[in-house]
């Protein structure tokens, strides 16, 4: 049989009655406008509200998991009192100049003739190295480690009270609150000592009172190389020059140009090496202004990787510098330096190779205390830096009066709520101290404190793995329900059964939380209600079936994803292991095309799905490279691994890519005849308008840093403002235009009249029939389908904007890659009806109208989980990695010049997630492409919308439960916190992300196209 006889792809011809065709009644119901829009059917409502009962239990199973999982650390409110074995301050003054970023190798750089020397940002600030080496007993030069996670935030915690950070600290990276528990600026108040302070606003919100003269500047504003820079100097240099006012005592400037460098152009940009000359000329002039009791201090907060980033704890971005210098007054004598040379620690790294010496960061905070005569903080960890302390009284005093504060903390840490965190260790190291092993007491509690952090909550890492793991069987019985093509009138009732039993057991727990006092009465709530409704639904719809030969192939490939968490390696490789996943049915369906019953079957198969695995491929390309890979990872969706500016032909192919996407999406409608209607309008003028200014926004952003264009200062502010506007008026079409013309716009169909011979498709040498005037409605066999498109496409012209260049042409071959995986699915679903007619034609419909319908066959678990792995892959090509220091922060600022919220957050989480969205709003289309309406019937859209719906989301939450479990059951291993945690954040947030996107898909898309079809067509879905 063949397939337009099977099932018309084409024109649907209408008969109609002698009368001239425009006038026919068929003509002018088809041709009139959709009726006013009418509220969302409840069936719709249903079957969205059932999918927001699963993004609850999701968000209830993280929630519980998060809080026993991400740690803490107890801050006591203790104050220190000034030690009476503390030496003798040396200096009543001190200069702190911090430049944002400042890695280690940009004061000590390798030798020359390495393969990691880089003259944009080696060699260049050079003062401080040649003081120590010309003036060894007045300047000191350290490597410091820097504890991740390596954000400013939580360095400049670290850097005022000597405390450690946390991993779940990363999550307030972009949210400061006052810092409460003792500090050097605290301290600092409490002597009356006089401060000012210069720099990166965030100072300014971890300590809103703490400084007498304040000029805060804009930290996230990456876009702004200079102000902040120039700002420093404008009021640095007239507070210590000025002879009419006494020079305060404590002087912070925090510098950000280099660090807005490495993120917006990368190290090894000729920008960095300006910037670090302007650096190291003001490090000069400071050095010709300080008096004989200032101690000036210049440190690095962090490093920053190859490409300009930091967040993570990768060896560049812990890699921070720190120098010290006075003037007058030696720091150390030539013996101690000699001593410490062959005695203390010392560092090597990828951009180090000869050893210096190495201190931990938080080092400076009890070592500068006791300098300036001040008491150590409460909380500090750090150890004193034995250099600067070269009496050997001095020393003893100084590393006696570190261990009593050290033990001090300790002892209160341990009788308070978290004791039990240090319990198993505060013998030994009461023993150590006691013993007056005050060095090796201080550095020991460091290292015991920095391994455990703080306790985990096992039942409650326990609850929120139980209440994932049963989703995944509670999700396989929805989905079996699902495909029993008895419509969704059960919905309604399993909702209600949900909701009593959550309701019931929320309670229980509840009462027994308040009986026992324990306070976590949210969890107990949490925990009852996603129970119950789980229990209620997995007893009322069993996952019991038998599997097909398909979907026991999808699920063994699900199997190897989700067991691929259980190794590091896996999870470093996890973009090579969903390539494989996605191109096994991929090659499946390319071997499987020549056994299709029809040349024009066959010819389809082919042709899909060497398309498909050949964009796979293109997809597969575009990498980054997690920092444990170097070496067999190359980069390639940045110009290198120290860049952070596209490839140039990637900028070429930018305006072609944007402009013939659109007539790609045509092609693929012209095969159904569904390019016509609003298509055109919405397709080839406005989503090809959005798509050309999403890239030209990327390209102006090159012009800025693009050394050969060599803007000036207007110049770069025109482009600036220019991208400003462009991207607002883009979102503006996008999202009120688009969806708005999207809402109200009719279908994807166009009525024409034809002779009833050639509507019906008349064979060379068949008698002529007689002729009869008809009409023919263009896209008829695709109205579902086409209509739905353009609810997707807006959502995609946003996401494109807000990628960078290489990731809008990924997003491009993945829009093929789903349209393409769209026909290979209708083909398969044509081969099957057409087998079933040629081997039981009772098992063929009657009407052919219902053995047309792709949409009569239930999808398979199989499809859905294919687009879930497209999200993955979609993930990784566009630039990302389960890793911080992926996270494109540039994002942030599209549309604003300046960091606004709630924009910012939104617009790197469209980025990062942007995805996995996708392809759930996708996810209606393997059930709505090329299904064509009944007129005075119902098709099963919405029902098998939904069995895809519950097999997507199923794949996600075994992809984020196994990922949460691993992680928990490695929570003491030595990658926890740099492999297995960030992939169980990234699931967890990915699972959220297809679950909101689901909800939107069926709520929203498929709702306002049922209602669309049934006011044209009088065709219902079920």
């Amino acid at each position: 049989m063949a397939r337009r006889s099977a099932k018309p792809a084409g024109p649907a011809a209408v008969e109609a009655a002698p009368a001239p065709p425009p006038s026919s009644a068929a003509a002018a119901a088809l041709s009139a406008p959709p009726r006013p829009p009418r509220s969302t059917s409840r069936k719709h409502l249903s079957a969205a509200g059932l999918l927001a009962l699963i993004t609850f239990i999701h968000l209830s199973g993280l929630y519980l998991f998060t809080r026993g999982f991400l740690l803490t650390r107890l801050s006591l409110s203790s104050i220190s009192k000034i030690s009476e074995h503390a030496p003798p301050p040396t200096h009543s003054k001190a200069l702190v100049l911090i430049i944002d970023s400042l890695r280690f190798d940009f004061l000590v750089p390798p030798p020359l003739d390495h393969p990691s020397f880089d003259p944009s940002h080696h060699g260049v600030l050079s003062l401080p190295q040649k003081l120590a080496i010309e003036h060894p007993e007045h300047a000191l030069l350290f490597h410091s480690y820097a504890d991740p996670p390596t954000t400013t935030l939580q360095r400049l915690k670290g850097l005022t009270t000597g405390s450690l950070p946390t991993f779940v600290d990363i999550g307030s990276a972009f949210s400061c609150s006052k810092i409460e528990e003792d500090s050097l600026i605290l301290q600092l108040k409490r002597a009356n000592r006089s401060s000012a302070f210069m720099g990166d606003d965030t100072w300014m919100s971890v300590f809103p009172d703490g400084f007498d003269v304040a000029h805060p500047y804009d930290s996230f504003n990456v876009e702004d190389l200079h102000s902040v820079d120039d700002g420093v100097e404008r009021h640095l240099f007239p507070l210590i020059t000025n002879a009419s006012t006494p020079v305060p005592d404590f002087v912070v400037g925090h510098f950000l140009g280099a660090d807005h460098v490495g993120h917006r152009l990368g190290p090894s940009h000729p920008v960095m090496k300006t910037k670090l000359e302007q650096m190291n000329d003001v490090l000069s002039r400071v050095i010709e202004l300080l008096d004989e009791d200032t101690l000036l201090v210049l440190l690095g907060d962090h490093g920053m990787d190859a490409k300009g980033d930091h967040g993570g704890d990768g060896a560049l971005e812990t890699s921070a510098a720190l120098f010290l210098y006075s003037r007058s007054k030696p720091l150390t004598t030539r013996s101690v330096r000699a001593a410490a040379a062959t005695e203390r620690p010392h560092y090597s790294g990828p951009t180090s190779p000869v050893p210096h010496r190495t201190i931990a960061q938080i080092d400076l905070v009890p070592s500068l205390s006791l300098l300036l005569g001040l008491p150590i903080p409460y909380n500090n960890l750090g150890s004193i830096i034995p250099e600067l302390f070269p009496a050997p009284a001095n020393l003893r005093q100084a590393q006696r009066a570190n261990a009593e504060q050290v033990m001090r903390y300790l002892d209160e840490y341990l009788a308070s709520v978290s004791g039990a965190e240090i319990r198993p260790f505060h013998a030994d190291l009461k023993e150590l101290h006691d013993a007056g092993e005050n060095e090796s007491f201080v550095r020991i509690a460091l290292e015991r404190c920095r391994a455990i952090w703080a306790q985990f909550d096992q039942p409650q890492m326990l609850a929120g793995l139980a209440v994932l793991a049963l989703s995944v069987p509670v999700l396989a019985g929805l989905f079996i329900r699902t495909g029993n093509g008895e419509g969704l009138d059960w919905v309604d009732d399993a909702l209600k059964r949900a909701a009593a039993a959550g309701g019931a057991a929320a309670a229980a727990l509840l009462g027994a939380a308040f009986a026992r006092g324990q306070g976590k009465v949210l969890e107990a709530g949490l925990l009852g209600g996603s129970l119950g409704a789980e229990l209620a639904l997995l007893i009322s719809y069993p996952p019991v079936a038998y599997p097909s030969s398909s979907t026991l192939l999808a699920l063994v490939l699900a199997a190897l994803h989700v067991a691929a968490f259980a190794s590091n390696s896996y999870i470093l490789w996890e973009d090579r292991v969903v390539l494989v996943l996605l191109q096994t049915p991929t090659i499946l369906s390319l071997l499987r095309a020549p056994l299709a019953p029809s040349s024009r079957l066959c010819m389809r198969l082919l042709g899909f799905s060497a398309l498909l695995a050949v964009s796979l491929r293109a997809l597969a390309s575009s990498t980054v490279c997690r920092e444990e890979l170097a070496g067999w990872c190359h980069v390639t969706f940045y110009g290198s691994s120290t860049s952070s500016i596209p490839p140039l032909p990637v900028l070429l192919l930018l305006l072609p890519a944007a402009f013939f996407l659109s007539r790609a999406l045509q092609a693929f409608l012209d095969i159904s005849k569904s390019y016509a209607g609003v298509a055109p309008l919405f397709l080839g003028h406005g989503f090809r308008a959005a798509l050309l200014a999403g890239s030209v926004y990327w390209l102006l952003d090159w012009t800025e840093g693009a050394e050969a264009v060599a803007l000036t200062d207007n110049g770069r502010w025109l482009v600036r403002g220019a991208k400003t506007v462009l991207a607002r008026m883009t979102m503006g079409l996008v999202l009120v235009v688009g969806y708005t013309l999207w809402y109200y716009a009719p279908l994807c169909i166009e009525i024409k009249s034809a002779e009833a011979g050639a509507s019906a498709g008349v064979g060379e040498g068949d008698a002529p029939a007689e002729s009869k005037p008809s009409v023919v409605v263009l896209g008829w066999a695709n109205s579902f389908g086409s209509s739905y498109l353009l609810f997707l496409a807006p959502f995609f012209a946003l996401l494109w904007l807000v990628n960078l260049p290489t990731g809008q042409l990924v997003l491009a071959v993945g829009l093929i890659s789903i349209l393409a995986y769209l026909e290979i699915v209708d083909s398969t679903r044509d081969e099957l009806l057409l087998r079933r007619a040629f081997t039981s034609p009772t098992a063929f419909p009657d009407n052919e109208q219902d053995a047309s319908l792709p949409g009569t066959l239930p999808p398979t678990f199989g499809e859905a989980a294919f687009l879930a792995q497209l999200g993955f892959l979609l993930f990784f090509a566009t630039g990302h990695q389960s890793v911080l220091q992926t996270i494109q922060w540039k994002t942030a600022f599209v549309g604003f010049p300046t960091l606004t919220y709630p924009f910012a957050p939104v617009l790197v989480a469209l980025n990062t997630l942007g995805p996995f969205v996708l392809t759930a709003l996708a996810v209606p289309l393997l059930t709505a492409w090329n299904v064509s309406p009944r007129p005075g019937q119902a098709v099963p859209v919405l029902q098998h919308t939904l069995r895809a719906a519950l097999a997507f989301s199923a794949y996600h939450t075994a992809v984020a439960t196994s990922a949460a479990a691993f992680a928990a059951h490695f929570r003491r291993h030595l990658m926890v916190w740099k492999v297995f945690a960030p992939r169980f954040m990234v699931g967890g947030v990915t699972l959220l992300a297809a679950d909101v996107g689901l909800v939107l898909a069926v709520g929203v898309g498929v709702a306002v196209v049922a209602r669309k079809v049934k006011s044209t067509m009088n065709a219902d879905v079920a």
